[in-house]
């Protein structure tokens, strides 16, 4: 089950709740988050319910390449951060 959770994280997160409550998450299934702020990945994380793991949180950086014939590279432009996913396994019930 994956999330992909708009500024009001608190709301999105209630959601989450009830769906787990409602057994939409079985004992060893995932639920993935998908935030654009720090702030929203710490949020989001620090609600996770205790019967859930959680396994990684990583950043999703966007660099774009160039493939002209024989010549692959990294193009010069700044990177751009795009969000954060957050992994979690639920572990008991």
């Amino acid at each position: 089950m994956a999330f992909d959770l708009p500024a009001e994280v608190i709301d999105s997160l209630a959601c989450i709740q009830e769906t787990i409550a409602a057994g939409g998450v079985k004992i060893g299934g995932y639920v993935v988050g998908y935030t654009p702020s720090a702030n929203q990945l710490q949020q989001f994380c620090n609600a996770a319910p205790r019967d859930f793991l959680q396994e990684d949180a990583c950043e999703l950086i966007l660099r774009e390449w160039k493939v002209r014939g024989l010549v692959v590279r990294p193009s010069t432009a700044d990177f751009g951060h795009t969000a954060f996913l957050s992994f979690f396994r639920r572990i008991s019930g």
